[in-house]
């Protein structure tokens, strides 16, 4: 078992994952949902997924436009002060 502090820095790793793979979808289109979890799905189930994506909508880092997301503004710059 992960002890919580390990279980953040999981965390941290999934949603840097998410967030850069978003990043590097076309704009126009945005990353697929689908395709995002099927990469995921050895480490989280399905409603894990979809409550992850549905934070980070939430807190303003995406955008859902169907079954893709997409970065805001405050993505972008929370992408680059991460990888800076």
């Amino acid at each position: 078992m992960l002890n919580t502090q390990q279980q953040k820095q999981v965390m941290a790793g999934i949603v840097d994952a998410v967030i850069e793979a978003v990043s590097v979808a076309d704009p126009a289109f945005g990353a697929p949902g689908g395709v995002m979890f099927a990469a995921l799905q050895a480490v989280m189930r399905l409603d894990q997924f979809e409550e992850l994506m549905s934070g980070l909508v939430r807190y303003g880092l995406l955008t859902k436009e169907g079954h893709c997301y997409k970065l805001t503004e405050r993505g972008v710059n929370w992408y680059q002060n991460r990888v800076a």
